[in-house]
């Protein structure tokens, strides 16, 4: 049997995402036999060998800023909401490291104290490997664990995430060592040099350098959010535990046992929903390629901006479950529907549809002047997408689309809209079908009466 190896890269508290895919991997019962790892990837990396889920999940549950860097940090300072660091605590950090030619990690270094076992990680039958950088030499160094010396692993595991200059240089016997993520963030070819035979390399975009596996015999599976992860010095419980779950959730797409791109929904369901609502899109198109008119290159201008909009290759087929799927993400992400939950696709339909009766005809009145101008005036439109909110065009949109729909209006206006604001649109495209297929089936149940 080959040997997988884990491949983690460096990005701080976007780490916690790795810790769900650990999840995923314990669930599945998917077995690694070599783990590699730059900056907070070699100190997951260093868990991960040790085999201690439960103390590395506690670990990370309840980690906060202060916690890792010797940095004052008040509750008010930070915008939980809104998932960003206010400007002062970025100038008080900066200040800091500036006088202090770096921030001190010594916090850092205690937690690595507690939670990492150098017997247990020398003991496990899963071998580590990390990466750091001797400074001022910029002199890479990728060690495993039989190259790392008695009584120094902790010292190596935070060497490679010694963030430099935002954090002190880590010294060892007479050298001095910075982060991993100068060599190799994601350290694939590591992994492939000690022996392994595929890989699963686990990014969370971040800073660093990202070098490509040198060989094309090793299968590598890689897996990211799309979703951003956060600021990567920010550690606090709320955002550590919503990452961990999206962690969770992308391995099990990636391993087969839940379906989805973004969002995540259970087996099955996205042939099901296509099923469901192929119609009601379907009814919307054709009107529009009827009352098309005017040049050809608008219409399939139009096609090509919708197409792109869905991350789709304009040149190649895409199937009416290709297109549903990606419509029902991108308005799920307009709705800003959360993305941490298993969906089915009627629960999913019904988040969208929650969120949109908060947005629904509230811009009526700040968009009516657009009605009474042309729909090629592009200012207009993306001046609104800007002061208004992508979800408030979506209910614009929507409301265009049901006018035009209702009073057989030229829709021709429609493919104008396609052109100058096709996420939106599509958006509202899969709204309209969730409202027609939503009144169909209460048809149909009263008839049923």
């Amino acid at each position: 049997m080959g040997k997988l190896a884990v491949v983690l890269a460096g990005g701080g508290s976007r780490g916690a995402y790795q810790m769900g895919v650990w999840k995923a991997l314990n669930e599945l019962g998917i077995e690694y036999q070599i783990v590699t790892g730059a900056s907070v990837g070699a100190l997951n990396g260093a868990m991960m060998v040790q085999k201690d889920y439960d103390k590395a999940m506690e670990m990370w549950a309840k980690l906060t800023t202060p916690d890792i860097v010797d940095i004052d940090l008040k509750p008010e300072d930070v915008d939980y909401e809104k998932r960003h660091w206010e400007a002062g605590v970025w100038q008080s950090f900066i200040h800091k490291a500036m006088e202090q030619n770096g921030v001190d990690f010594a916090p850092l270094e205690q937690i690595m104290h507690d939670v990492v076992s150098e017997e247990r990680v020398r003991a496990s039958d899963v071998d580590l490997g990390v990466v750091t950088v001797e400074y001022p030499t910029l002199k890479p160094l990728e060690l495993c664990k039989k190259d790392i010396p008695e009584g120094k692993l902790i010292d190596y595991l935070v060497a490679s995430a010694a963030c430099f200059p935002a954090f002190k240089s880590k010294q060892i016997d007479d050298k001095q060592y910075i982060d991993g993520g100068y060599r190799d963030n994601l350290p694939i070819n590591l992994a492939i040099s000690m022996g392994a035979d595929e890989v699963l390399a686990i990014n969370l975009d971040s800073v660093g350098v990202l070098r490509k596996p040198k060989t094309e015999a090793v299968p590598v599976k890689y897996i990211s959010s799309s979703w951003d992860l956060g600021p990567f010095l920010w550690f606090e419980p709320t955002l550590t535990a919503r990452n961990i779950k999206l962690g969770y959730l992308d391995a099990m797409k990636l391993y087969g046992k839940m379906e989805g791109g973004a969002y995540t929904f259970l087996p099955r369901e996205m042939s099901y929903n296509a099923e469901r609502l192929a119609p009601f899109a379907d009814e919307i198109f054709a009107l529009a390629r009827e009352s098309m008119g005017g040049p050809d290159y608008l219409q399939h201008l139009a096609r090509f901006r919708l197409v792109k909009a869905m991350r789709r290759n304009p040149k190649e087929d895409i199937s009416v479950e290709e297109v549903l799927t990606s419509a029902m993400e991108i308005t799920g992400k307009l709705m800003e529907v959360d993305p941490t939950e298993a969906y089915t696709a009627r629960s999913f339909n019904e988040a969208i549809l929650e969120k949109f009766a908060g947005v629904e005809g509230i811009v009526e009145d700040t968009l009516e002047e657009i009605r009474n101008t042309k729909v090629f005036v592009l200012k207009d439109i993306l001046d609104r997408v800007q002061k208004e909110g992508k979800s408030h065009i979506v209910s614009f949109l929507y409301g265009e689309l049901k006018r035009m729909m209702a009073d057989g209006s030229d829709m021709g206006e429609f493919w104008g809209l396609a052109v100058m604001v096709p996420t939106e649109l599509i958006a509202a495209v899969y709204v309209y079908g969730l409202k027609r297929m939503e009144d169909a089936e209460e048809d149909l149940q009263a008839s049923a009466l």
